[in-house]
């Protein structure tokens, strides 16, 4: 049986109330346009990896066979299910609720882990020396609305505080966002 041990009201981020229960769970209500709380999702943190779908556990066993679970929350909502891990060495992932990947992100990245195409469009856009690399973000993101997109991003970031996105879509089109 679960005991509320905490409730919230947030107006920071839109009229929000957040139920914290004793199993690990957060219900949020967000406040209609008559002022009644109406449920918006719920989540459910500090999950175990046993909790994930199979086809979840089969994606890090064929990939990343060695990775060390941080955090894995579930969200689910009127609109979609979503798990979220996080690894030890920061890679992050989304998997939709029945546990297919949906987007995954690789931070503090070096130079060397850019695909040659990346590092051409850098070298001939960017051919500065004041344009040093600081930090890349690498973001893969896949959907499923009847067909597969793949997208892949790296936000790059440089010494004199700018940013750039470049992306690579499934065609190997490489550009600027």
């Amino acid at each position: 049986k679960d005991i509320i041990t905490n409730v919230n009201y947030d107006y920071n981020y839109g009229d929000y109330y957040t139920v914290y229960l004793s199993s690990n769970v957060k219900v949020y209500f967000s406040i209609d346009y008559s002022g009644i709380a109406v449920w918006d999702r719920t989540l459910y943190y500090k999950l175990s990896y046993k909790d994930l779908p199979s086809n979840t556990l089969d994606f890090f066993s064929k990939n990343f066979p060695n990775a060390l679970f941080s955090e894995i929350n579930f969200t689910t909502s009127a609109y979609d299910s979503i798990y979220q891990v996080e690894l030890v060495d920061k890679k992050s992932f989304k998997f939709d609720g029945n546990g297919d990947i949906k987007e995954f992100i690789l931070r503090n990245l070096e130079q060397n882990d850019l695909p040659d195409k990346v590092k051409s469009y850098i070298n001939l856009n960017y051919p500065y020396p004041e344009f040093v690399i600081t930090d890349i973000t690498h973001s893969y993101y896949v959907s499923r609305d009847g067909q597969t997109y793949i997208t892949e991003y790296f936000n790059i970031y440089f010494s004199d505080f700018s940013s750039i996105s470049i992306y690579i879509n499934a065609d190997g089109s490489v550009g600027k966002k």
